[in-house]
């Protein structure tokens, strides 16, 4: 588990819970930082600013319905942009090691049925 720092800005969710220590579908949400923060005054003003905007966010969530849907949509949305660009990623990846294959290999050795290739990757 990750340990806050002395310059870290956190929000945090906590879980209610029942008698029986089980989660009862409540939570609550805690702002963590330190004002000696080496980004200084400001910058720990400004992200208390943001986090609150956030908090405002996930009270609405629970209260709006329609603003839930429209959150939904967005996430979904970026999610998927996401997941296609680190496959996009990976696919030029691939191209750019295939583009440095040659086509017409290279035998090096044969011995029986082992025949080693210079497929001329770099």
């Amino acid at each position: 588990m990750y340990q806050l720092g002395k310059d870290d800005i956190a929000l945090m969710f906590f879980c209610g819970e029942d008698k029986d220590g089980k989660w009862n579908g409540c939570y609550e949400i805690k702002m963590y930082c330190d004002y000696a923060n080496k980004f200084g005054t400001d910058h720990v003003d400004n992200m208390k600013r943001l986090m609150g905007l956030v908090t405002t966010c996930v009270h609405l969530m629970a209260e709006d319905d329609n603003f839930r849907l429209t959150v939904h949509d967005e996430y979904e949305k970026r999610e998927k942009a996401f997941h296609e660009q680190r496959v996009h990623n990976v696919m030029d990846k691939h191209d750019e090691l295939e583009s440095k294959v040659k086509s017409d290999p290279k035998i090096i050795s044969r011995k029986g049925n082992i025949i080693k290739v210079d497929w001329g990757q770099i």
